[in-house]
């Protein structure tokens, strides 16, 4: 089963650093509690450009909270984090150039479809013409060009989720995480998303 996974975006896939030169994140050691409870116990993972990974996991075994700490949503209480060779451990998650799907969605009910996929993109000031073209593009790769006028609502789960996927993806930003993304579509949904995602 899919339970979790890695996207890159093109914007780094040209970069070569001596640092592996394909290598693009990297988690060393990294241990998380939570008052008594260890979730995660020196945690390393390595991928690299241009490439999906996975892990697979039962419920409660920290597949989340490893999420978070690379989104920088939570401190680990040991262990380091390296995106493009730069140890970000410490740095904020608007500067991580990370974009992070939830499997719960998280769609703003009060926005448009229009909206919440533009959301991101205007917090980071952009253009208009430039938002509304990138809207437009990533929503037609997704198949949801038709919906954006409808508000979270008014979606099946299929679309809600490509909803989800496409705001992370309109941004454009280097590291994309999936949060279980596909686990509560049927089967014929979840293949045709997997072969979107990897259009996209």
């Amino acid at each position: 089963m899919y339970l979790w996974g890695f996207l890159l975006s093109p914007y780094y896939l040209n970069s070569k650093e001596a640092w592996g030169e394909e290598m693009f994140l990297r988690v060393e050691e990294v241990s998380k509690k939570f008052g008594n409870r260890e979730v995660l116990k020196n945690v390393s993972i390595e991928v690299e450009r241009k490439s999906f990974a996975a892990m697979i996991g039962p419920p409660g075994a920290g597949k989340t909270t490893i999420f978070k700490v690379i989104a920088g949503l939570i401190s680990p209480d040991s262990g380091r984090i390296y995106l493009n060779a730069q140890d970000v451990t410490d740095m904020p998650p608007e500067r991580r150039g990370i974009s992070m799907v939830f499997q719960t969605y998280a769609l703003y009910p009060n926005k448009t479809v229009y909206e919440n996929i533009a959301n991101p993109l205007r917090l980071r000031k952009m253009p208009w013409d430039e938002i509304d073209r990138r809207v437009k593009e990533i929503a037609e790769k997704l198949g949801i060009g038709g919906l954006l006028d409808r508000y979270p609502r008014e979606l099946s789960g299929g679309e809600a989720q490509r909803v989800a996927i496409a705001r992370a993806l309109a941004p454009d930003n280097p590291l994309l995480l999936l949060d279980e993304p596909l686990s509560n579509l049927d089967y014929k949904v979840r293949e045709e998303l997997r072969a979107m995602l990897k259009k996209c």
